[in-house]
């Protein structure tokens, strides 16, 4: 008589035999075999299943600790909360890893053991309920964090770092200011990335310390933290990270010179759109923009002519920031430039508003690109000028629905009511968004919207026309 075979763990879950695939899940002869059957209990969800599975916890194979793991994470059952802090502490990283998910998806009922795991003997215990923790957002969990600063290894002190920077609450300011000087540079990294999210300018001294002489990592994260404080203390020190022999550091220095907005590095940001890295040209000049000096204007205006696309595109982004008039003919000669620069153009001449710009736009409603068109017809909106009206009247019935329904957006955006008829026809357009644009711009300018049917729906759809595309 012939041994019977492994059980048929996808004819079971099709048929959605819990007891069978509990069996399953102890069958001996094949780790396979009982991997598919928690993964299957997982997916169906039943909690029948959650006390079996917890018993897979202790499978002598990783990879089924590890599914059964994700299947309690997927079945969320309180029972499975004890035993899944127990696995916090397994050999095997996927299976700790897996265990603090489905922790974080049981959600509530974990908090308050995680919060009693910070406390483990396990490292890789305390390293795990710090992170799940921190994803949870329950704010019981803040002393035990703050008292995880000083812990004796460096990714438990990284950790909550990270979950700190996470809750961004004012007080652990102090304690991340001691972590930024942690003798591991990716715990002080991630202290660094901590105050930046929370914002605090009490913050920035450490991070201005810690871009001086640091590994690459820390001063990198510390340039973010101080563009996202915002502190005009931090101007020197960030201006002088511009000469990093570091690119990243260099890159970030720009960009958070940029969110600080002070005019005392406009030199020196100026200076480094002679670098030679592309981002951090490119960064330097969006700081340009966003600062807004006017000293910024020729050399943003001499890289709208750089033989760089990428640069062309982001002096005209910067430009449009800047708002600046004299940057309008220039601008309008981008529009011929190629698609993303051109783009940029058309968006930085809707933000200077310059009645200049709208017949070149206008014209750009006839190029053979649709995504030319596109632009086109987002910055006729945002300008708002009446001699666009007719042109975007005559765009509801371009071929790309994406400039269709931009038109509809735009021409409600306007309000002009010689559009009040042809967006009534753009309600029977055969697609969803430009009919639902149509229906918000007539709301928008005070119209009762009309019920029409869809053209996919209709008896006699017509053809071609307006709603072709």
């Amino acid at each position: 008589m012939p041994l019977p075979g492994p059980p048929d763990v996808a004819g079971l879950e099709v048929s959605h035999d819990v007891p069978g695939l509990i069996e399953a899940l102890e069958y001996r002869g094949d780790p396979g075999v009982r991997g598919a059957a928690g993964h299957a209990l997982g997916e169906i969800g039943d909690a029948r299943a959650v006390e079996p599975l917890i018993a897979a916890l202790g499978d002598p194979d990783g990879s089924v600790r590890t599914t059964a793991s994700g299947a309690l994470g997927k079945i969320r059952d309180s029972r499975a909360v004890e035993p899944l802090i127990a696995t916090l502490s397994d050999p095997d990283p996927d299976v700790r890893d897996v265990a603090g998910w489905a922790l974080r998806e049981i959600g509530a009922p974990a908090v308050e053991p995680l919060i009693a795991a910070l406390g483990a003997p396990d490292a890789n215990a305390r390293r795990a309920a710090a992170a799940r923790l921190g994803q949870i957002r329950d704010h019981r969990a803040m002393g035990p964090f703050l008292g995880l600063v000083g812990d004796n290894d460096a990714t438990v002190r990284g950790a909550a770092a990270v979950a700190l920077g996470i809750f961004a609450d004012p007080s652990a300011v102090e304690p991340l200011v001691g972590l930024v000087g942690d003798a591991d540079d990716h715990v002080s990294a991630m202290a660094a990335w901590a105050l930046g999210e929370i914002g605090d300018a009490r913050g920035a001294a450490s991070l201005v310390a810690a871009l001086r002489g640091r590994a690459p990592e820390v001063r990198r994260a510390a340039a973010m933290a101080l563009g996202w404080i915002g502190d005009a203390s931090a101007v020197d020190a960030l201006v002088s990270a511009l000469g990093d022999q570091d690119t990243d550091v260099r890159l970030d220095a720009a960009q958070a010179l940029g969110r600080i907005g002070d005019p005392r590095a406009v030199d020196a940001l100026i200076s480094a759109m002679e670098d030679q890295t592309d981002l951090v040209r490119w960064s330097a000049v969006g700081a340009l923009g966003e600062i807004g000096d006017p000293r910024g204007l020729a050399p943003l205006l001499a890289a709208l002519r750089s033989p760089d696309p990428g640069l062309r595109r982001v002096a005209a982004q910067a430009l449009g920031r800047m708002g600046d008039a004299s940057a309008v003919e220039p601008l309008i000669v981008a529009l011929r430039d190629e698609r993303d620069v051109l783009r940029a153009a058309a968006s930085a001449l809707a933000q200077i508003g310059d009645p200049r710009a709208v017949e070149p736009l206008v014209a750009a409603l006839a190029d053979l690109d649709p995504e030319v068109r596109n632009a086109a017809v987002q910055a006729l909106g945002r300008m708002g000028d009446p001699r666009a009206v007719e042109p975007l009247i005559a765009s509801l019935g371009d071929e790309d629905q994406a400039v269709r329904t931009l038109a509809a957006w735009a021409l409600g955006r306007i309000g002009d009511p010689r559009a009040v008829e042809r967006l009534i026809v753009a309600l029977a357009d055969r697609h969803e968004s430009v009919r639902a644009r149509a229906a918000q711009a007539l709301a928008e300018m005070g119209h009762e919207v009309p019920l029409v049917t869809p053209p996919c729906l209709g008896e006699s759809a017509p053809r071609g026309g307006p709603d072709a595309g």
